[in-house]
């Protein structure tokens, strides 16, 4: 955080196609049950149309489960969005619910933005400060 962040280039059509594009890095701290919460910084130029999102994606346990945020985050232009997602169990951020045991075994994390079916934009976006909340 404050040093760079990393710019992900995309391409969204619009023209009624959903179209996503997604950075994920496998984790080495996977024991996260001292945290409550994930957050991670997304920057959208200026001259980015309204109507992207952001969401957060978790692979966990030894089967590799892949679960995501139920809703994603609507993003901002020229400005840092956080999207946030509550860990503890039973959070309704999930598509599946957290246990101790989902907390206790996360293999990736990855941030998703996303273009449903609209707006077009092609050119950079910025993820940044990738962070656990106690």
């Amino acid at each position: 955080h404050g040093e760079g962040a990393l710019q992900m280039l995309v391409d969204f059509p619009g023209a009624g196609k959903w179209t996503g594009a997604y950075a994920e890095i496998e984790m080495y701290v996977v024991d996260w049950t001292p945290f409550s919460a994930l957050a991670a910084d997304v920057y959208l130029p200026y001259n980015v149309p309204n109507g992207l999102k952001g969401r957060l994606i978790l692979t966990v346990g030894e089967k590799w489960e892949w679960t995501e945020m139920n809703r994603p985050v609507a993003l901002k232009p020229d400005q840092w969005n956080t999207i946030t997602a509550n860990l503890k169990p039973g959070s309704m951020d999930w598509k599946f619910f957290p246990d101790e045991a989902f907390r206790k075994d996360i293999r990736k994390l990855g941030v998703r933005i996303e273009s449903d079916r609209a707006p077009a934009y092609k050119g950079p976006v910025f993820i940044d400060n990738i962070r656990l909340i106690k």
